[in-house]
This record gives C-alpha cells, structure tokens and sequence, in this order.
C-alpha cells in the first residue's frame, strides 16, 4: 500500500467517523457538522500529505557518510583526514560532511554533519581521535537543531581565521 493510499484511507475513516458521531449520513447532517467535516478532512489531508512528502522524499534527500578513521588511535593522522573532509565541504559550500567538536572532560568530542533534513541536521559521532569522548546528550547519533550545528561550524571557523591571522603577524614580525 502506498504513502498516498494510507493518506486517503485515514482521511476517509475520520470523515466516516464523524458522520458517526453526528448519527447520520451525508445528505442528512447540520450544516455546521458539515463545516467541521470539511475542516477535519482539510486538517488531516494537510498533516498527512506533509507526512507522506517528509518520508518519500527521504530517499531523495542528501547524505553523506561519515568519516570512519583509518588508522586507530592516531590522532594526528585521522585528525587530518576528517579536516580535509572537512575543508573541501566548506569549499563547496555545503555544510554537509562538516564536523562539530564538543568541549568533554579534558578532551573534546568530535561528531560529523552527515544527513540535512531542513530545520535539523544529523550528527554521528567520529571516533579515531584519543579518548573518542561523546557528549552524554547525543550519544553515537543525533537530531540536533540546523541553526545550532551551524553555529559551531561558524564559530569554529572565524576562531581558525583568526588564529592563523595572528601567525600571519607573527611570523611577519620576525
């Protein structure tokens, strides 16, 4: 059975239900149970058909798979690997296959942009990097905010850009 056909049965058992309710048939109803007929109806062929478009275009929607570190426990290679991945998403532009770090114990917590689902991104958790630390909250996968991931990927590139602007200056000096 399709998304559309499971739609159109639910709006249709709802409908059915409120003639119940209302202890008639279609020709012989109040005119106001009419109007609410119509607006249940409206209301779920609106929820449902959002839900239909949200699961069918899943498949469609654009992932990306996350970084699984070649080397185990090598933190200065696999910490490069997941920077370069990291640099050619920025380049394109996308904020797709960005990684986002998290401030854990003595440590940070490394997790990867891996799926856009509009108003919230998918997070997976990198390990290959010292103590692999995770934030509690998230676990290996989460639904965080867009705005939120898009956040700590800004913040962490005006701090790199300014960083390299003082060793820029630095080494200018001497």
């Amino acid at each position: 059975m399709s998304m559309q056909e499971i739609a159109e049965r639910a709006i249709e058992t709802a409908c059915k239900e409120t003639l119940e309710e209302a202890g008639g048939t279609s020709g012989d109803i109040d005119p106001l149970l009419a109007l609410k007929l119509e607006k249940t109806a409206a209301e779920l062929a609106s929820i449902l058909g959002a839900w239909t478009r949200a699961l069918t275009t899943a498949a469609e929607r654009p992932q990306f798979e996350a970084f699984v570190a070649p080397t185990a426990w090598d933190f200065e290679v696999n910490f490069k690997k997941l920077q370069q991945i990291d640099q050619e998403a920025r380049d394109a532009g996308r904020l797709l296959g960005r990684y986002i770090d998290s401030s854990v114990a003595d440590g940070y917590a490394y997790y990867q942009i891996v799926e856009d689902l509009g108003a919230f991104v998918k997070i997976r958790h990198v390990t290959g990097f010292g103590d692999d630390y995770s934030v509690m909250q998230w676990g290996a996968e989460a639904l965080i905010p867009r705005d939120m991931a898009a956040g700590i990927v800004a913040h962490r590139d005006t701090y790199d850009k300014i960083i390299a602007e003082q060793r820029k200056e630095k080494f200018d000096e001497a």
